[in-house]
């Protein structure tokens, strides 16, 4: 992670413990990091100039990202509500990547800072209970819609245009909706295994379905969605949520608890989908900060594989057909999160499920548009297995052990099978099957 200059930390410090949402006095941030990539402004490279050129909104500035005059997109929302934890307002905060994009937008001036004391109960209550007070401070501020980000959130820019004009087209009409996703994550069923349904589209349970005869162009409804990155919300469930409770130990996350319970037909998205996150790891001391940084959020947020693999998916299961209008054009295919999602992969501690990546992964890589990485797990340069290493070393205590006396450590509680394993035998030890990895 790029380290900020200490200015800038201690702005971010004072920034804080100053008390709740306020507009940033961006006169105080001196510098701004240099973009590397996804794991840090998270821009796609310049795309070629006959794109460029097809965008007469936007221009490019000298680094080739695209500049936007305040208030040209997304104008029909007035309010922009970015959701932090106070915990991440250090030298490593993703504040100043995501003013620095919004700027080039024309977006900042809308946005109001909410910075959140950690909850003590953990990231799922804290991100419930934020998103609720940030909807209240919208109704408090007179919002009649608000676009709702968390602080992880940037917007791939080679779709910006298309798909923040067809998303003001829908706000600007008053057509009644609950919650319209600029980006959103997949749902599906993992018994099968992590990477299963990138080849098994039945295995996804987030749906679309058409809305009235397309009368918004690339505007779909949504159903059995997850993740909240970015989303716009109406006044009108804006005052429906406002009193909703977190309870530890019976509510569900929040977009499991809104999509789940909530749907009431109008949770609308559009086509391609802009918003995405960034690849983070938890801050220090949150508690159950797991699904941060995990294998399969970070798979799920890379740009090319979303175009290539989830939003076919998605349409391809309700028969629908996206005009060109709707697709995103190749220069949005960026991957730069993809050795880091494929290491995090590589790093779980369930035989079963690294068992799966390795035999589903190189099947996923070829539905990759615009391409031409690694085509499996081996050319990605990862010690292949370290997670059930670590697991063995840590827990077990008998890296020596076969498979089948590996089985039958009490407490182990994994379930092995390795007819799914390249090797497929059970009768080598853990030690040999790591040596051996580079002849599989």
């Amino acid at each position: 992670m790029h380290l900020q200059p200490a200015g800038v930390a201690l702005t971010l410090l004072q920034y804080a413990l100053a008390g709740p949402a306020r507009r940033v006095d961006t006169a105080l941030l001196q510098s701004k990091p240099e973009p590397e990539g996804e794991h840090e402004r998270s821009l796609p490279p310049a795309p070629p100039m006959p794109y460029r050129q097809a965008l007469a909104a936007g221009a490019a500035d000298n680094n080739g990202n695209l500049t936007f005059p305040e208030g040209t997109l997304l104008p029909s929302v007035k309010c922009i509500e970015y959701l932090a934890t106070k915990s991440n307002a250090s030298n490593t905060s993703p504040l100043p990547l995501f003013e620095a994009q919004m700027k080039a937008l024309g977006m900042w001036d809308r946005v109001t800072v909410h910075l959140n004391e950690p909850d003590p109960e953990g990231k799922e209550a804290g991100c419930f209970r934020s998103h609720v007070k940030g909807w209240n401070e919208a109704l408090a501020r007179g919002c009649e819609d608000a676009l709702m980000v968390e602080e992880d959130l940037y917007f791939n820019e080679p779709v910006v245009n298309q798909s923040m004009a067809n998303a003001n087209a829908f706000v600007a009409s008053g057509t009644p909706y609950d919650m319209f996703f600029l980006g959103y994550g997949i749902d599906f069923a993992t018994h099968d295994g992590l990477l299963k349904p990138l080849i098994n589209s039945s295995l996804i349970t987030t749906s679309a379905a058409e809305y009235d005869n397309n009368k918004f162009q690339c505007v779909y409804r949504l159903h059995g969605w997850l993740c909240t990155q970015s989303y716009i919300i109406s006044r009108a469930a804006m005052e429906r949520w406002k009193d909703i409770k977190y309870i530890n130990g019976k509510t569900e996350p929040i977009d499991v608890y809104l999509s789940h319970t909530q749907d009431r037909d109008r949770f609308f998205a559009v086509s391609p989908m802009m918003g995405f996150q960034r690849f983070h790891k938890p801050p220090p001391g949150e508690i159950a900060g797991g699904e941060t940084g995990s294998p399969m959020e970070t798979w799920k947020f890379v740009p090319g594989v979303v175009y290539s693999i989830y939003e076919p998916d998605i349409y391809g299961n309700a028969q629908i057909t996206r005009p060109a209008a709707c697709l995103a054009p190749p220069a949005a295919f960026s991957y730069n999160a993809l050795p880091t999602a494929v290491q995090e992969f590589d790093e779980v501690s369930d035989p079963n499920q690294l068992a799966q990546v390795v035999n589903f992964l190189p099947q996923a890589l070829q539905r990759l548009q615009y391409y031409d990485g690694p085509t499996s797990i081996y050319q990605f340069n990862v010690t292949v297995g370290a997670g059930i290493k670590k697991k063995v070393h840590t827990k077990a205590h008998a890296p020596n052990a076969t498979a089948q006396q590996l089985l039958e450590i009490p407490g182990l509680d994994i379930d092995i099978d390795f007819t799914g394993f390249p090797w497929g035998l059970t009768n080598l030890s853990f030690a040999d099957i790591f040596e051996a990895e580079g002849d599989i």
